[in-house]
């Protein structure tokens, strides 16, 4: 398993789907062009997990690194969140650990912390929310 840590400071963060088509936390690099991202999505009607299809989807920087479930923990800090992968994911990813920091002040930790909720609910994610 790779044992890769990656910390990446988000310039852009996104907590709903600019057309309301789903639930969508995104945090890109730079809001035009980002080298480095990660998106999550969930249907409005994935309201609980499936064994196929875990209710959420993860894409890391491109849409090869994307797919159903995989993440293990989430932690919520006033300027950063930290995602913990599953093993098999992980490996697809290339990594096992993603911070990614932002700006304190910029994002509302109480918005945050209910759509990191929204998100991974019924789905074996271990959170630590503010």
């Amino acid at each position: 398993m790779n044992a890769t840590r990656v910390t990446f400071h988000a310039r852009s963060v996104v907590l709903d789907h600019p057309e309301g088509f789903c639930y969508l936390l995104g945090f890109a690099d730079d809001p035009e062009n980002p080298e480095r991202y990660l998106v999550l999505q969930r249907d409005f009607e994935a309201l609980e997990a499936v064994e196929e299809a875990p209710g959420y989807y993860l894409e890391w920087c491109d849409p090869e690194h994307g797919g159903w479930g995989g993440v293990d923990t989430v932690t919520q800090t006033a300027d950063a969140v930290t995602l913990t992968f599953e093993a098999a994911v992980g490996e697809m990813l290339g990594l096992r650990c993603l911070t990614i920091t932002f700006d304190a002040g910029g994002v509302d930790d109480a918005t945050l912390s209910a759509r990191l909720e929204r998100m991974f609910r019924d789905c074996g994610v271990r959170l630590s929310l503010l």
